[in-house]
């Protein structure tokens, strides 16, 4: 069964309980979940991905745990600066609905219609740029390869 990943993000929270999980932990995790369902993700940068736990933070769905663990780099020799943080879920975010969950962007800065882009992909009119002189002495007549050939 495929879920979005809010969905698929809020029963990893519920399913890990007081201990939280760790983001990169995640990120991790639901890219090679999407791997084995032969899926692509969307956004499956870590930034987006981190993004999403910062949203989810302002509504107050997830909260940081006291647990911390100190970070690695790829080659596991040198120890980073900032330390692995842990979220849990709060019963804010159990009790938010799934649609929430799965537009958090719209949750955080809901929009009403009257502010929404109208007639955003309507062609604009009017050329773009600078004017040019070719413009200017044709006034929109200008020739072509086929319009002397008649």
């Amino acid at each position: 069964m495929i879920l979005w990943t809010g969905e698929w993000l809020r029963q990893k929270l519920i399913d890990a309980g007081a201990s939280g999980v760790c983001i990169s932990d995640l990120h991790s995790e639901r890219k090679t979940h999407y791997n084995k369902l032969g899926l692509l993700p969307v956004s499956s940068t870590y930034h987006s991905f981190h993004q999403y736990f910062t949203w989810l933070l302002k509504l107050g769905f997830i909260e940081r745990t006291d647990k911390t663990e100190p970070s690695k780099a790829k080659g596991g020799e040198y120890q980073l600066k900032k330390p692995r943080l842990f979220y849990r879920i709060t019963s804010l975010g159990i009790s938010a609905e799934l649609s929430k969950w799965n537009n958090l962007r719209l949750s955080c800065y809901p929009r009403p219609e009257e502010y929404k882009r109208k007639n955003y992909h309507k062609p604009k009119g009017g050329k773009r740029g600078r004017p040019r002189i070719a413009d200017k002495e044709h006034r929109g007549k200008r020739k072509t390869a086929f319009s002397e050939t008649v």
